[in-house]
């Protein structure tokens, strides 16, 4: 039970890669009634937001087993990374990126990176950020651009051996 395509596809690789045969019921619901299933018995194990839900992990509502982050989460060091867990090289998460059109002039892009990564490094947007759950992590256009690519080749093989289609 999920709530969103990439969790859905973030639990589908780790079934795939347990090899766990366990019912699938892709549905999206509202957070409340997630916990009325989770609570009644009826969910065996979710894959989610931190941010979403790390508030009911708090609360004893819920309990967080592995994080699917490469490292623990300043929001959850208590809980083990996936890798941690038994699953080596397993890695998933929610980014967000700074993008600017194709054949923007590079003093530009130069300028937007150099912006973006101050903010990052301040320690208001820090601190804001990691309320959220979110890790900032800056870098150069050319890093962010091999990161895209590893992340398309790696959820592509995903989806192609859970056998997702558009």
């Amino acid at each position: 039970m999920v709530s969103d395509k990439s969790a859905r596809v973030n639990a589908m690789v780790y079934l795939v890669r347990a090899a766990a045969r366990l019912a699938w019921a892709g549905v999206l619901l509202q957070w409340e009634a997630v916990l009325t299933l989770w609570t009644a018995a009826r969910v065996s194990m979710m894959l989610g937001v931190a941010s979403t839900i790390m508030p009911h992990v708090e609360a004893g509502r819920l309990k967080a087993l592995a994080s699917s982050s490469a490292k623990r989460s300043h929001a959850a060091p208590n809980v083990p990374t996936m890798a941690e867990a038994g699953l080596p090289d397993f890695e998933a998460g929610v980014w967000f990126g700074l993008m600017a059109p194709a054949g923007t002039p590079r003093p530009v892009i130069e300028k937007l990176s150099a912006a973006a990564n101050a903010a990052l490094a301040s320690d208001d947007v820090v601190a804001k950020l990691r309320a959220q759950t979110f890790e900032p992590m800056g870098g150069s256009p050319e890093e962010f651009a091999r990161f895209i690519a590893r992340e398309t080749v790696k959820w592509s093989a995903a989806a192609e051996a859970a056998g997702l289609k558009n």
